[in-house]
């Protein structure tokens, strides 16, 4: 179970960072520790999933 936490927690503080920069800044900086959106697509593996849409 403690593994299961420890991604929870690390994912908590993370969006908890991004918010906070949100509210004082009005805007998120997604170069620095922000997991890239193409990277994400192919994590979750977006193809495979439009080519059983088609």
């Amino acid at each position: 179970m403690a593994y299961a936490l420890s991604g929870l927690l690390t994912s908590t503080n993370s969006m908890l960072h991004c918010f906070q920069q949100l509210q004082k800044k009005g805007s998120t900086d997604m170069t620095n520790n922000a997991f890239q959106f193409d990277d994400f697509k192919a994590l979750i593996e977006v193809e495979k999933y439009r080519e059983i849409e088609d």
